[in-house]
């Protein structure tokens, strides 16, 4: 790939968690596998779950060193409450990501972007079932292998205005260690054990709502505990097929991982066995990216 193209990839990243990371996928497709789990004030009722999720985008270089950044992404949770109905349920995110990076000075830029989306369970869609978000983000680089990054997040979610502050680093500590994430969303420790095979521990931190098509559109499923969100902690293991397609592994643990009903005045009302607080459990994930690494080492 030119070295044109390589610029693009270091300045556009999807989601937007990941904006500070050693590597571009330029598109990924991963599953997920929660493990079944007991069903807390609900004697009797355990849930399993799937997650997947795929990843696309395109940059395009524009004059004045700004680039024009659009992707799309599809995730999808179903999960499966044992009751004696047998309780299905699917949850559906799909959204655009719009925006653009244009260089301030030597050591600063700056990324907009905007999130229109659609988080349903898209039995019955209509415009209720749409939001709206952006994030700006400003990274400062102190060095080549060192770059701080701070911003503001927010998303009109379906039980109100979000708002989430962010701070960043991008941080090479040695050859072999990378430390990179935007926090509170996520945070990342890699390590490179051969060209081939990196390794590492991942924080990550989820709040998300959807609408669910029942009663005039009353109510809506909240994904995380209202002060904590969906926190997740995994061992990674990334294995390269090839220089560009990389094989992507998880072992994790997540603690908060509520899909927990609400009506519009946001008091907790369950309609639907699948949507309760569960107990913490283990999961894992799986999953394919092609993948642009812009570390030196991986390329010498």
């Amino acid at each position: 790939m030119n070295k044109t193209l390589l610029t693009i990839l270091f300045f556009s990243i999807l989601p937007l968690i990941n904006y500070a990371q050693p590597f571009i996928d330029v598109a990924n497709v991963q599953l997920s596998r929660f493990p079944q789990t007991n069903t807390q004030k609900l004697p009797g009722t355990n849930n399993e779950s799937w997650e997947a999720n795929a990843n696309l985008f395109v940059p395009i270089q524009l004059k004045n060193n700004k680039v024009l950044l659009g992707g799309i992404s599809y995730d999808q949770v179903s999960m499966k409450a044992s009751s004696e109905k047998g309780y299905h349920a699917n949850l559906i995110s799909a959204s655009l990501q719009l925006g653009m990076i244009t260089k301030l000075s030597n050591r600063w830029n700056m990324m907009l972007m905007a999130f229109p989306k659609a988080n349903s369970d898209f039995r019955n869609f209509n415009s209720k079932h749409l939001q709206m978000g952006g994030a700006a983000v400003f990274t400062y680089k102190v060095r080549n292998s060192l770059k701080y990054k701070v911003g503001l997040y927010y998303n009109r979610e379906f039980f109100g205005n979000y708002f989430m502050p962010l701070a960043g680093i991008e941080w090479k500590a040695t050859d072999r260690i990378y430390v990179y994430g935007l926090l509170p969303g996520s945070i990342n420790l890699e390590y490179r054990i051969c060209p081939k095979l990196y390794t590492g521990l991942a924080y990550r931190d989820i709040t998300a709502s959807f609408r669910i098509s029942d009663n005039n559109e009353k109510y809506y499923v909240r994904e995380g505990e209202k002060f904590w969100g969906d926190l997740r902690i995994m061992n990674f293991y990334n294995y390269y097929l090839t220089k560009n397609l990389v094989l992507c592994g998880d072992i994790g643990y997540s603690g908060f991982r509520y899909f927990e009903q609400y009506n519009n005045s946001d008091n907790v009302e369950h309609t639907h066995p699948a949507f309760y607080r569960l107990q913490d459990n283990f999961f894992f994930d799986l999953g394919i990216a092609f993948r642009v690494r812009l570390d030196k080492e991986y390329n010498d």
